[in-house]
């Protein structure tokens, strides 16, 4: 039961990060982390595929060693989150 439970969380999880690819709002990196935990405990193949995947892989990697998230990768959600706020007051009144 808590095996399928990981499984249908980690897509969840996984699908919500596809979805913050597009929708500046939603992070991606954080949904990927926690889909990379549920995949841990439920499906060791789908894990070692995010593992090995050139996007995600070296984020999980450095939150699973450091416990942190790059400089990088910071500076790119700080100016993501920029452009939505200011895109917000641009186009709502």
């Amino acid at each position: 039961m808590k095996r399928t439970f990981y499984f249908l969380f980690g897509w969840l999880s996984l699908g919500l990060g596809a979805l913050g690819i597009l929708l500046p709002l939603l992070p991606t990196v954080p949904f990927v982390l926690l889909a990379a935990f549920c995949f841990a405990r439920s499906s060791p193949v789908l894990e070692a595929k995010l593992l090995a995947d050139p996007r995600f892989g070296p984020h999980i990697h450095n939150w699973r060693e450091q416990g942190a998230i790059t400089r990088r990768g910071k500076v790119a959600a700080l100016i993501a989150f920029a452009v939505s706020v200011v895109l917000a007051l641009i186009f709502v009144r």
